[in-house]
């Protein structure tokens, strides 16, 4: 039986201009400059001239200094994220990379302002100091890594990672310095993973890696696993943007292959953190 053949005005559809379009929100696309390339109706409508006028132009021609530079500050901000970043409620704005070039810096940024909230308000899946997943949505990914695990007889693989900050002045300036350090490190990590594995924040100085694959038997899993363990001592033993001197970053891991067969992800979570040494585990 032959497939039906899609309509040819639907081939030809701009289909993601299309959405963004209707979105209940404004939207729009900056270069890494900060200038227009692409605005919806609402977004058009905020900034007060027709969407073809505000293209190639900057915020600070379009709005009032302060405004313009708040909004730059957070187009900037999500450029050096590692993945999706909500700035407040309802804005979420997203680094955009050349196709084919995921490891390369975003050249671009996609920005939603306004989004109306779901009733009763969904759970946050997004970090929002990095962008990365979180727990919630860790945890969703474990459970479909074990079904996944189930039905190959492949291991997966999960490894805590603990990271501090040690300096020689006080523990208010350690504090301090946690934020950018950790948004460097999110986005070397995420370089050195492979493509189809996540890494997850689950608050300061956690991180989660999930990978699935990892090898059909147990050896094969712990190879995988000092693999793994090497490329993030890599990234650990090149000081992170921001880090003044003086000091260290202390970091510490452990990890778990599990088969589908283990008990839920939650428990999951919580043997590797035990196994990493975590006290909060």
């Amino acid at each position: 039986m032959t497939q039906p053949k899609a309509p040819a005005e639907s081939s030809q559809c701009d289909w993601p201009r299309l959405a963004l379009e209707q979105l209940p929100c404004e939207a729009y696309v900056k270069d890494a400059r900060g200038r227009y390339l692409y605005v919806n109706p609402l977004a058009a409508a905020r900034l007060g001239l027709a969407a073809e006028a505000l293209i190639g132009r900057r915020d600070r021609d379009l709005l009032p200094a302060d405004e313009a530079e708040a909004r730059e500050a957070g187009d900037r901000a999500a450029l050096h994220a590692a993945g999706p970043v909500a700035s407040e409620p309802g804005t979420w704005r997203v680094p955009l990379r050349e196709p084919g070039k995921a490891s390369a810096p975003p050249t671009a940024v996609l920005a939603l302002i306004g989004l109306p909230r779901a009733p009763g308000g969904l759970p946050a899946w997004t970090d929002p100091l990095t962008g990365l997943p979180n727990e919630v949505q860790l945890l969703d990914r474990i459970v479909q890594a074990q079904h996944r695990a189930r039905r190959t007889g492949q291991f997966a693989l999960l490894l805590l990672l603990e990271v501090g900050v040690r300096n020689r002045s006080s523990a208010a300036e350690e504090a301090a310095l946690h934020a950018p350090i950790e948004v460097d490190l999110a986005q070397r990590l995420r370089r050195c993973l492979r493509a189809v594995d996540t890494v997850a924040r689950l608050g300061p100085g956690r991180f989660v890696v999930l990978a699935e694959g990892v090898g059909a038997d147990h050896a094969g899993g712990i190879g995988f696993a000092g693999r793994l363990r090497e490329r993030i001592r890599g990234v650990l033993a090149s000081p992170p943007e921001g880090i003044p001197t003086g000091c260290t970053l202390t970091a510490r891991d452990g990890f778990m292959l599990f088969r589908g067969l283990e008990p839920a992800a939650q428990e999951l979570l919580r043997t590797v953190a035990e196994i990493a040494g975590d006290p909060s585990a």
